[in-house]
């Protein structure tokens, strides 16, 4: 029957034992199944017992008491020992201030084990501790097994108060009142260690690296019962719990990682009084490619490597660099000559041919005096040219500055339009690279005529920035603005004016982006980084914090 404490067989047989974690009561109320979800988790129940209002169940794998609501395993060791359970007998013990006054006598397919009143009381309050135990055993011969003695349970308690155990090598008596003589603990000791199957000595055990089976022998001495034994052991750095080896006396680990580790191992005597520790440290060192200094040299070699490419693309870039340079300037050579022998030789046999025919003019005619001015605004383009051939040819015309020169350009066309013309620069002046001021010159030469000639504004504005990262060309007019169609880098057709100057700003890997300004007007901006407008940019840059600084302020 089931009542509110424990679970009772009755002579009605109302308690049906069942299989895979499971038990069916019959009582006045109706038929009640206990199974896994209620705690019973100890597999084919085998063994029953009541005493003091508490419920002891045997089964497969250990042993469960029963609290009134609800199953809960008992801690008992993960050896081995405990499974098969074939009979559960309590036998009242000496008056002790505990919460249970009774022994628990279990009889497995290993033996034959109590289990003291008091290590009892434990476990009830303590889910988590584990039970101390007696074995009985008669110098190592005693034949426990009693899967071939059926039915259950195996062992009985006559009215005069001895235990009876069925095996299957005959019938054991035990008398529980006498008292058992506390067997000594055994010392446990390592015996050998063996490496790929070759012992090492124990003195300094050096594994190595390629390692793939460790071996460690162990071993008690114990004269009086010898198989009721139990060892366990721990590998520190390796293990995170104990084995429960039982009678086995070798320990075996397979792929060990490289580390520090150190082997433990104990023994439980048939009271279940474990013995000190033998210890055995050891060390399975790491492999020479993983090892720090190797890592260390592995990681300078590709710095080294990593910075002799870095600096071989600079070389390779500075020589494609100075090629195109060399080929650049030939090119400007070549057309200075061009211009000196031809255009600018030929413009003046033509001033001086003017200028001939102006003193057969008479001095009182109006014709002369505009003839002399004529020929001298041809003068001024005669210098201007020899000016520009002379830029062509000196290898320093970088040093003339960017803003200087377009301001004489706005300038020069401002004298005949209606258009006014400012300028702008913000930053610290740096020198700039002579290939990309020549190209940023004529991007803005065509960009600052077309603003004046095309337009139509009132005014157009120059803007120079030296930033830490970009270099800025900026020309800005408030005049009609150019028709979206021709913004792109085609420009208007039979025009070349618009893709020239994203040609060159191709050339020198600049950004030019052409687009309406606000309210209305052109803004042409031309963009480029510092490392390829600047002939010293690493000089030009500031610290990434004092960037971020400036750039929140």
């Amino acid at each position: 029957s089931a009542t509110s404490s424990c679970l009772e067989i009755c002579p009605e047989d109302c308690c049906h034992i069942n299989r895979d974690n499971l038990i069916v009561t019959y009582d006045q109320s109706g038929t009640r199944h206990w199974s896994a979800a209620d705690g019973l988790q100890i597999g084919h129940v085998t063994a029953f017992t009541h005493r003091d209002d508490t419920s002891w169940i045997g089964g497969q794998r250990g042993i469960a008491y029963f609290d009134g609501s609800r199953f809960y395993r008992l801690g008992l060791p993960e050896n081995g020992l405990f499974d098969n359970i074939y009979a559960l007998i309590t036998v009242s013990g000496e008056p002790k201030d505990t919460k249970v006054q009774y022994d628990l006598w279990v009889h497995t397919k290993s033996g034959i084990y109590q289990l003291p009143a008091d290590e009892l009381s434990k476990a009830l309050s303590d889910p988590d501790y584990i039970i101390h135990y007696r074995t009985y055993d008669v110098m190592g011969t005693l034949s426990n097994d009693p899967h071939q003695v059926l039915p259950l349970p195996t062992a009985v308690r006559s009215s005069d108060g001895l235990l009876w155990f069925a095996t299957a090598n005959g019938v054991i008596q035990i008398d529980p009142t006498r008292q058992a003589q506390q067997s000594l603990v055994p010392t446990v000791a390592i015996e050998y260690m063996a490496v790929d199957g070759s012992e090492i000595p124990l003195t300094s055990p050096n594994v190595s690296t390629e390692a793939k089976r460790v071996e460690i022998g162990y071993t008690a001495l114990s004269l009086s019962a010898p198989t009721a034994m139990h060892f366990r052991y721990r590998l520190d750095g390796f293990d995170r719990d104990w084995h429960h080896a039982g009678p086995q006396r070798q320990a075996i680990y397979t792929g060990l990682p490289p580390g520090e580790y150190q082997f433990r191992v104990t023994v439980l005597n048939q009271d279940g009084i474990a013995s000190q520790e033998a210890t055995l440290p050891f060390s399975v060192p790491q492999v020479f490619y993983l090892t720090p200094p190797f890592l260390i040299a592995v990681c300078l070699l590709g710095a080294v490597l990593m910075w002799m490419l870095f600096r071989s693309k600079i070389r390779r870039s500075s020589e494609q660099l100075r090629a195109r340079l060399e080929e650049r300037h030939a090119e400007r050579e070549r057309i200075a000559r061009e211009l000196h022998d031809t255009f600018l030789q030929g413009v003046q046999g033509l001033v001086l041919r003017f200028q001939a025919i102006s003193q057969t003019i008479p001095e009182e005619d109006p014709a002369r005096s505009k003839m002399n001015e004529a020929l001298y605004r041809a003068d001024m383009v005669l210098s201007e040219g020899r000016d520009r051939v002379l830029d062509l040819r000196s290898p320093n015309a970088s040093n003339i500055s960017l803003l200087g020169a377009l301001s004489r350009v706005g300038r020069e066309i401002e004298q005949y339009s209606n258009c006014k013309f400012t300028t702008f620069t913000k930053g610290t002046w740096k020198p700039l690279n002579p290939e990309v001021q020549d190209e940023l010159y004529w991007i803005g030469h065509e960009a600052i005529s077309n603003a004046f000639i095309h337009s139509g504004g009132q005014l157009v504005t120059l803007i120079i920035v030296y930033g830490q990262y970009e270099f800025e060309l900026i020309i800005i007019d408030n005049g009609d603005g150019i028709d979206p169609t021709y913004m792109t880098p085609l420009g208007r057709p039979s025009h070349w004016g618009l893709c020239g100057m994203h040609e060159r700003a191709s050339n020198i890997g600049a950004k030019l982006t052409i687009e309406k300004a606000t309210p209305c007007g052109t803004h042409i901006r031309l963009s480029i980084p510092t490392r390829s407008a600047y002939q010293n940019h690493l000089a030009c840059r500031i610290p990434f914090w004092q960037w971020l600084r400036m750039r929140r302020s």
